[in-house]
């Protein structure tokens, strides 16, 4: 498994419970390094509600409240 998007899963959780240290860590570590360029069969539920979900939500969420947070979570909503 990719624990990369288990952190994807609960990014949302560091920013509603206002982590704002561990946030900035992992909107910076899924920006860098989380990557879809695999060719391999997924649910869409479960990327849909893990991946997208964690990833737009916890952009809405840190939009405003993060320093220096610019829209990468949104960036990577957007790729997949």
């Amino acid at each position: 498994g990719n624990y990369a998007l288990t952190l994807v899963d609960a990014i949302d959780t560091l920013a509603i419970l206002g982590n704002a240290t561990e946030l900035s860590k992992a909107i910076d570590f899924a920006s860098s390094t989380l990557s879809f360029e695999r060719s391999k069969p997924v649910s869409v539920f479960e990327t849909t509600i893990r991946v997208l979900g964690g990833l737009l939500s916890a952009h809405v969420i840190a939009e405003g409240k993060v320093e220096g947070y610019d829209g990468q979570l949104l960036a990577k909503a957007e790729d997949l």
